[in-house]
């Protein structure tokens, strides 16, 4: 996944401690970790977290990580969340 610009950088209180629990939160590279954020996201996420990343990342890119998920359970919880969103949004 190519991440070139974000619409948003994020300030730790946009994120719950929950959703990124065994990450160190000034180590995340938005950009290079795209596929780590959006997973964790759209896995454990708040639906509002799961807008902000759209807001970040722009719906093609977070389309493109659909394709992406390996199967597994984690997985099926972001795919289905991402799945309900995209429908909300009509995408």
């Amino acid at each position: 996944m190519n991440v070139q610009e974000l619409t948003y950088y994020p300030k730790p209180s946009d994120f719950s401690k929950v959703t990124f629990w065994d990450t160190d939160f000034s180590h995340i590279d938005w950009k290079r970790h795209a596929s780590f954020v959006i997973e964790r996201v759209f896995g454990y996420g708040t639906e509002e977290e799961q807008q902000l990343v759209v807001k970040m990342y722009g719906w093609p890119i977070v389309r493109e990580f659909e394709h992406s998920f390996t199967p597994n359970d984690y997985n099926k919880n972001a795919k289905i969340n991402l799945q309900k969103m995209m429908a909300y949004a009509s995408l």
